[in-house]
This record gives C-alpha cells, sequence and structure tokens, in this order.
C-alpha cells in the first residue's frame, strides 16, 4: 500500500480515525525498515572563507513502485493524524547515530547537523529524555546538532515549549528559527524563545536583489540578528546575485542550490570529509 493509497482512505467516512492512524503508522514502519525512509543532507557554507560549515537533515521517502514522494504530501497527512512524532523521533534518532558514526571513525571535520522538530514533539514531555538518551547512546556532543524550530506553526502548550527549548540550550543543542519574517508574530518568538540562529525564508531570498522591499526586510533583518547576538542563515540561495547582496550585507550561512543540492549521506561524506584517521 502506497502513500496515495492511504491517502483515499483518508477521504473514507467508513474507517475509524484509529484504523486510519493504524494504516499509516504501519506503512510508515514498514518503509523504515525496508530502507525507503532516509534523509538527504544539503550542506551550509560560510559566506567568510566559502567552506562547509554544516548541513540540514532532509527527510525522504522512495516508494519501490511510486518512486520518490514529496515531504509535502507525506508529512502534511501524517500531521493531520497525530503521527508526526514518529518522523520527528526516528530523524533525530538517525542523524544522531549518523554523527556518532562519524565521531568514531575519526573524521576531521565535525560538521554540525540541523533537524527540523514539530510542535507536537517540542511540547512533549519526553522529548528531552529522548534526546539525551540518543546523544548519549552514540557518543555525540550535544553542540554537534542543531534544532530548527518554525515560525509557522502554533504552539499550544507554551510552557513546555519553553522548557524544552531552555533545557536544550543548556545541554549545548542551538536553536535555529527556521522560515523567518514570513510568520505574522515572527517578532514575538524572538522575545519568547532562546533562538540562537535566524534563518532567512526563501520568499525573501529570491526576491533579491531587484525588489527593494525584500532588499531592505533583509538588511534589516541582518542587522537585528546581529544586534541580538543571533548568526543569520540564507536558505533558497539560487544565483550568484543574491549571493553577493547576502555577502555584502553581513549574512553569515547560506545553504541552497547555488552552492549545493541535497545529497545523500554518503555522497556528502565522500565530498566533504577528509580521510578517516587510523583507528
Amino acid at each position: 500500500m502506497c502513500i496515495f493509497e492511504i491517502f483515499k482512505q483518508e477521504r473514507s467516512f467508513f474507517l475509524s480515525k484509529s484504523i486510519k492512524n493504524a494504516i499509516l503508522s504501519r506503512e510508515w514502519k514498514k518503509a523504515v525498515q525496508n530502507g525507503y525512509i532516509t534523509f538527504y543532507l544539503q550542506p551550509k557554507y560560510s559566506f567568510t572563507d566559502e567552506k562547509v560549515v554544516g548541513a540540514e537533515a532532509l527527510i525522504r521517502w522512495n516508494h519501490p513502485k511510486k518512486g520518490p514522494i514529496s515531504p509535502s504530501e507525506f508529512i502534511p497527512l501524517l500531521e493531520k493524524r497525530g503521527l508526526i512524532q514518529m518522523i520527528d523521533t526516528w530523524m533525530l534518532e538517525s542523524v544522531i547515530s549518523q554523527i556518532g558514526v562519524w565521531n568514531k571513525l575519526g573524521l576531521s571535520e565535525q560538521f554540525q547537523i540541523s533537524v527540523n522538530v514539530s510542535a507536537d514533539t517540542l511540547q512533549s514531555s519526553q522529548f528531552i529524555k529522548s534526546i539525551k538518551r540518543a546523544l548519549k547512546q552514540s557518543e555525540v556532543l550535544p553542540n554537534q546538532l542543531e534544532i530548527e524550530i518554525t515560525e509557522r506553526v502554533q504552539l499550544q502548550n507554551i510552557h513546555h515549549v519553553l522548557k524544552n527549548l531552555k533545557c536544550m540550550q543548556k545541554l549545548g543543542i542551538q536553536i535555529a528559527l527556521d522560515d523567518f519574517g514570513i510568520g505574522y508574530s515572527c517578532l514575538t518568538y524572538l522575545t519568547q524563545y532562546p533562538v540562537d540562529t535566524l534563518k532567512i525564508d526563501r520568499s525573501f531570498v529570491w526576491q533579491l536583489p531587484n525588489e527593494k522591499n525584500a532588499s531592505i526586510i533583509i538588511r534589516g533583518l541582518i542587522q537585528m540578528a546581529y544586534e541580538l547576538g543571533m548568526k543569520v542563515v540564507a536558505e533558497g540561495v539560487e544565483s550568484k546575485e543574491q549571493y553577493d547582496f547576502l555577502k555584502n550585507h553581513g549574512c553569515h550561512t547560506l545553504q541552497g542550490f547555488f552552492k549545493h543540492k541535497p545529497i545523500p549521506v554518503h555522497e556528502f561524506e565522500t565530498q566533504f570529509f577528509r580521510k578517516p584517521a587510523a583507528v
């Protein structure tokens, strides 16, 4: 059963919510077990020396019959059914485990890998415990991990979210605010949540350098981030003109097709790691 067949069943009035959840959960677990679920890494580059300083982990589902299934198709479905924490848990554990493998191999570069986490997971009382357990099991330092949260989400339990974010930051895990600038309450997030990095939304970057309002907004965001002691990442950089504008105005890091598309983990290793030290 593929995700499209599951989607059809979502529209059926003859299946209860619990049955729909079970079907989707079973399909997800089957895909994980068979290796159809994986993650790619999109490198992040420093504007200062153009070296890779990290990467964002992006989930991929390659169905054996239907081929690649876009996250924009299956993630909203899992969110609707209240099963999004399955993705978050799998991604966090997989990424942390991979970093641990690199550490044990003695790879010379130690990149910080970013993982997106949903509002549902951020509100979980078990979230911090699961991260601590995964870091300890894989022997990964907290500063090798960055958690990305989005300002698009409507966070329901502010108390738990704040508690978890502060605990992560205290551990040494970096916090990035993704898609910054497009939400109605983006500045409120900066006053409420502990944030280390702002990721300027691609919808602004794509308008550079010719759209005057977008240019003004991005210059202002970069300056504001400097004043707040935060780093700035521009996502969706796709042209030399965008790159030059961002570099000239002091942006720290870029991510986008202009420098590199998302690639499988083994390709990332081949391209960006030096040969491992003798073990």
